[in-house]
């Protein structure tokens, strides 16, 4: 035996249901808004000027903002600029031979690799450089491990290599 009731009210269920759903869609964004992107002007900040050709950086834990920074005029030479979140900048090293990666530490010391040399160096936070590694390959991207250790990935080889036990 057939209930009206029962089916009446799950015909109106289904009625609210879909009308419910309809309402929705149409609230929803439409296509052409799906493509169109937010505009960035809201978003965005500058942090720093008048850098000739900023390339690779890498933030610490305090803010500042170091940036391999090539020479126009000569994209092979060099420097490592800290912008600090004030905005001031330092020069913490130049003349460098084609820089091409940088990493930080929690100590705040600053690896960084210069391609055409095939050095990987370290700025000290006293502000001295050491050499950690020669002889590389291109040196391209460089990061570190959780243990200290530095892995670098050399171009011409196509190979990624770990520098063990950099205890500096």
């Amino acid at each position: 035996m057939n209930h009206p009731t029962k089916s009446i009210k799950t015909t109106r269920f289904l009625i609210g249901a879909a009308i419910t759903a309809l309402l929705l869609c149409t609230a929803c964004s439409t296509p052409e808004d799906a493509t169109t992107m937010p505009s960035l002007k809201k978003k965005t900040q500058i942090i720093s000027k008048g850098l000739e050709d900023p390339g690779p950086m890498v933030m610490d834990r305090r803010g500042n903002l170091y940036v391999i920074h090539h020479e126009k005029e000569r994209k092979d030479r060099g420097k490592i600029v800290m912008i600090s979140p004030d905005g001031s900048r330092t020069i913490l090293a130049e003349e460098l031979n084609h820089p091409e990666a940088i990493a930080v530490d929690h100590k705040g010391r600053i690896f960084f690799s210069e391609r055409k040399t095939g050095t990987v160096r370290c700025i000290r936070p006293d502000g001295t450089t050491i050499s950690i590694a020669e002889g590389l390959q291109e040196p391209t991207g460089i990061t570190l491990s959780r243990d200290g250790d530095i892995l670098v990935a050399c171009r011409d080889e196509g190979k990624i290599i770990r520098i063990a036990g950099c205890r500096l």
